[in-house]
């Protein structure tokens, strides 16, 4: 089964979920120690820890208690954002590009408020 956006762009995967962490250090050893995540990268507020399929973003800065990232292709990336406009979806973050590997992303809420991050995969 293959998920689908406004039922024609395809989703390329759940790319990962967000975790807020009042403590990054706990909230990596809880993960790692005791779930068996091994740590995949980290940056200032974030740590990311996967088991090679299903990444964790363990975040410091949290705008809501949890959120889906879903990741689209480049052509498909562009559609998305041109469905989000069209069906005036609201945004919760504007578009921002991260630079480098983390690239392009923008996120928008559900019709429950929930936090919903469309990036692009690099």
């Amino acid at each position: 089964m293959s998920l689908k956006f406004f039922g024609d762009i395809n989703v390329v995967k759940i790319e990962s979920v967000c975790i807020p962490s009042k403590n990054l250090n706990k909230s990596v050893d809880f993960w790692s120690n005791l779930i068996g995540l091994k740590v995949k990268e980290k940056y200032d507020n974030q740590i990311i820890v996967s088991d090679g399929n299903v990444e964790l973003v363990l975040d410091g800065e949290k705008l809501a208690d949890v959120e889906i990232v879903l990741g689209y292709s480049s052509d498909e990336f562009k559609a998305v954002l041109e469905k989000i406009e069209q069906q005036n979806i609201e945004i919760a973050r504007p578009l921002k590009d991260w630079g480098g590997p983390l690239g392009l992303e923008i996120t928008i809420k559900d019709p429950s408020g929930n936090p919903v991050c469309v990036h692009k995969l690099t």
